[in-house]
């Protein structure tokens, strides 16, 4: 796996460092930028940067979805407002609103959350901005927008790269989000993931007759499944909830319904599997009256079919018991709790994260449908 580094940023340093001197010609890059980069080796350049607004508090609770500790990571950094807006971009993605999360950034991307009469702007390429970008590339893959992903990496690769490797010291500069993989064809001409036929409550049997058999990663037996169509064919997918993106077998990446787009690198889970191989579009899923188009799978060193949450997202409302899945937007869930979703800023990993109480002590702890003793 590729390491990552963080760069905690913290209140009384989060202008210095990111803010560009106060002069009439603007550079193109800032020099404070500049500054914090050099710190690191080629090496840590070369395996990729990751900036962390908030510390090591509002990483841990993007992580754990857990929007309290998000609060508590900002308002330790009272008066940061920039903390602030991040962290509120971090809430709604532990709650899955992507919409929502997205037009902060876009906000971000356009202003650097900068007030509009900033007599000190920041240049183009700022420490501000790639967090943004970082986030909402992030934030594109994990609801499945792999065109909006592959454009918002190619910025990164295109805007941000070259004017910083052309400083020297820097010549190896990268951000870790670019490593996570990567589209093989032109964005645009990925289609949309879409969804139909869940306007209505419908219910799905769960089975526990197969076994999880795998080279490399847990065993378990007693586990759901439900039968689902792939391409006009029935399989058995098990249901992953501590992944992000569904995986099939690497064999079935030969079928003429499968466009393989592009690879990942890395993805991993709650279990802390790693897994890598070829990002595909599969044409169609059907999930009970549901049928979804255009579905992102990767194809991978699995035997089984596996159902990420990038997929079970796009049902509308889930509730799960022993013997079914309901789904649907219409769908009435009297929960004790709210459930969160836990999650890494470059998309490469996300969970079902649900509060438990023990021994007067709560938690959120992950939710792995694929796994006997979790």
């Amino acid at each position: 796996m590729i390491k990552k580094y963080h760069f905690f940023i913290y209140s009384i340093l989060f202008f210095s460092i990111f803010s560009a001197e106060s002069r009439a010609d603007k550079p193109l890059v800032s020099p404070k930028l500049i500054e914090v980069l050099k710190q690191y080796s080629p090496k840590d350049l070369k395996n990729g940067i990751e900036f962390e607004p908030g510390g090591d508090e509002m990483r841990k609770g993007r992580s754990e979805g857990d929007p309290l500790l998000i609060d508590k990571a900002a308002n330790e950094r009272e008066g940061n407002n920039l903390v602030k807006k991040f962290a509120e971009i971090d809430k709604f993605r532990v709650k899955g609103d992507y919409q929502n999360a997205n037009k902060l950034l876009d906000i971000c991307g356009k202003t650097f959350f900068q007030k509009s009469d900033d007599p000190d702007p920041l240049p183009p390429i700022s420490g501000i901005g790639m967090i943004c970008k970082q986030i909402l590339a992030g934030n594109y893959f994990l609801e499945g927008n792999l065109k909006d992903w592959g454009k918002s990496l190619d910025f990164i690769k295109n805007v941000y790269y070259p004017p910083v490797r052309k400083i020297s010291g820097l010549e190896q500069f990268s951000l870790s989000g670019t490593k996570m993989g990567s589209l093989s064809v032109l964005p645009d001409s990925v289609p949309p993931f879409t969804i139909t036929g869940i306007d209505h409550q419908q219910n799905i049997p769960l089975q526990y007759q197969i076994p999880i058999k795998e080279n490399h990663r847990h065993e378990a037996e007693q586990v759901p499944h439900i039968t689902a169509s792939l391409n006009g064919e029935d399989f058995p997918f098990f249901l992953e909830t501590s992944a992000a993106i569904g995986k099939l077998p690497k064999a079935w990446s030969h079928s003429p319904h499968v466009h393989i787009i592009g690879h990942l690198e890395r993805v991993t889970n709650a279990a802390s599997e790693f897994f890598s191989g070829d990002l595909g579009i599969v044409d169609e899923l059907k999930i009970g009256k549901a049928v979804l188009k255009n579905v992102p799978f990767l194809f991978t060193d699995v035997s089984q079919a596996y159902l990420g949450l990038m997929i079970l997202q796009k049902l509308g409302k889930i509730k799960i018991n022993r013997q079914q899945m309901n789904f649907g937007k219409d769908i009435i869930c009297n929960c004790q709790q709210d459930i969160h979703l836990g999650s890494e800023l470059g998309g490469d990993f996300q969970t079902l994260k649900y509060p438990i109480t023990w021994q007067g002590k709560t938690k959120l702890v992950a939710v792995d449908l694929t796994q006997d003793d979790i």
